[in-house]
């Protein structure tokens, strides 16, 4: 499955950051994780469409922002990953 995601989304990462820069970073099977774009304590699925590739820092950027925001919000505060 990590083979077909990168290359749908075109060896690219596809954080929010990186879109908006207009130049997202370049990713290999090496260098990029999966990112749930609804988490799955928030209903999101395994399937393919609510999964998106990013670069492994900005994974690790992501994934401490949606900690901090569940923080805020009173939910989980401690969950690795994304």
């Amino acid at each position: 499955m990590r083979r077909r995601l990168i290359v749908r989304d075109g060896y690219r990462c596809q954080c929010d950051m990186c879109e908006a820069g207009g130049a997202p970073r370049p990713i290999t099977l090496a260098t990029m994780e999966l990112d749930h774009i609804v988490q799955v304590a928030d209903g999101g699925t395994n399937d393919p469409s609510n999964l998106r590739c990013l670069h492994i820092e900005c994974h690790a950027r992501v994934s401490a922002a949606q900690r901090a925001r569940s923080a805020l919000a009173g939910g989980e505060a401690a969950r690795p990953g994304g």
